[in-house]
């Protein structure tokens, strides 16, 4: 068997083997062991990632989600050697950690990725991700920026005593300018006290309640309950947290 030597530019030798028509023989015609083939797959293409919901820059409040504090992330996660993939998201605009929400091994084509549970977390800037690898280990990432900005109302106590001055606060958080409405119920539902009824701006708001009805009398023994209202504007859907 002879040998052509041929440099290519920026490469180096490439040594390319002549072999003689004798030499061409499959090794088993030869008395030697048969060729094996081995199969595999060209995948050029990269793995399909989108995430449609939510969008980038999209404000994501429960007063959009008709109270909901979970917001079912929607998109896309393909590839035809698909392996698996990841959605998760991090604090700010480019976190430093990441918390998953969901994974999977089956691909998902403009549907439901995973429930993002966002009770727990504090209003401000997150991003979402979405990462689909597929089986020669190719990466394809996205990213969504968000706001998440959700009305809450707790309360500090949850008895006191009106007659000797007791008071229990409920505290408004505000994402936005919106119109809210907190009232005092009893246990047949009827309110009892009307604490709030106006339009807020984005802030944090504390307001008391003494035990005492609109008229100034002090209300029976027993348990009551706050609902709160929020309603963004004219279009929007009114919410309400008790």
């Amino acid at each position: 068997m002879g040998s052509l030597r041929r440099v290519v530019p920026g490469v180096g030798p490439v040594v390319l083997m002549v072999a003689a028509a004798s030499a061409l023989l499959a090794p088993a015609a030869r008395g030697g062991p048969a060729a094996v083939p081995v199969p595999f797959t060209q995948d050029p293409t990269m793995p399909n990632a989108v995430i449609t919901i939510p969008s980038p820059g999209q404000v994501v409040s429960n007063v959009y989600q008709g109270g909901s504090l979970n917001l079912t992330v929607t998109g896309t996660a393909t590839d035809t050697n698909l392996n698996n993939w990841t959605l998760d998201y991090g604090a700010g605009a480019s976190p430093s950690s990441w918390t998953t929400i969901a994974t999977g091994t089956t691909p998902v084509s403009n549907a439901a990725l995973g429930t993002w549970q966002t009770g727990s977390l504090a209003n401000g800037t997150y991003t979402v991700r979405l990462q689909v690898w597929d089986k020669a280990g190719t990466r394809s990432v996205v990213t969504n920026t968000v706001t998440l900005a959700n009305f809450t109302v707790s309360q500090n106590v949850l008895q006191f005593n009106g007659s000797t001055g007791g008071t229990v606060t409920y505290t408004s958080v505000v994402p936005f300018t919106l119109t809210e409405t907190l009232v005092v119920k009893n246990e047949q539902g009827q309110v009892v006290r009307t604490l709030v009824s106006l339009e807020r701006g984005p802030g944090s708001y504390q307001d008391s309640w003494n035990g005492r009805n609109d008229g100034g009398a002090l209300v029976p023994d027993g348990p009551y309950f706050y609902v709160a209202t929020a309603t963004p504007g004219a279009a929007a859907t009114t919410i309400t947290v008790d």
